[in-house]
């Protein structure tokens, strides 16, 4: 069915778009990997049919490391994974829980600034908060990373 409107229309269904969109995004290699040849099956169908780009985003647990709070600009947390900085991710949270996080890095401020990271406007941080990001899948560091929610570490 799906076969006949992508050849007359030249328009990918959006249900056939979602089950893709979740399939590329998924953990599961044979989900990838049935996205992946769903996509090349439509490339024969009809080479230029109307695609939508979708952005794919992974969510990891990383070590918060610095703040950086400027006026005028989106507040940002500094990320690290395994010791390695990751890059910013923006902090959207409401009023009230974004006072908690500045309360907390408050409290972990004073670390010096790590290894080949001058950022002159950035607070550096002890060891022990960390926060769930929500980045661009498939990028070494960080790309349209938001900071999802955070915690002290132990």
């Amino acid at each position: 069915m799906a076969t006949e409107i992508i050849r007359q229309t030249g328009i990918v269904p959006q249900p056939v778009v979602n089950t893709m969109r979740q399939g590329l995004s998924s953990q599961d290699p044979a989900q990838v990997a049935a996205a992946a040849q769903t996509a090349q099956r439509i490339a024969q169908i009809d080479p230029a049919a109307n695609w939508r780009k979708v952005k794919c985003y992974a969510e990891k647990e990383m070590d918060i490391i610095g703040v950086k709070r400027e006026a005028g600009k989106p507040a940002m947390v500094l990320m690290a994974e395994n010791g390695r900085y990751m890059g910013g991710a923006f902090v959207t949270f409401k009023a009230d829980k974004r006072q908690t996080l500045w309360d907390l890095a408050q409290g972990k401020a004073g670390a010096p600034p790590p290894k080949g990271l001058a950022k002159e406007k950035a607070e550096w941080l002890k060891p022990g908060l960390v926060g769930r990001v929500k980045f661009l899948k498939g990028e070494e560091k960080l790309r349209h990373a938001s900071l999802k929610d955070f915690w002290k570490q132990g």
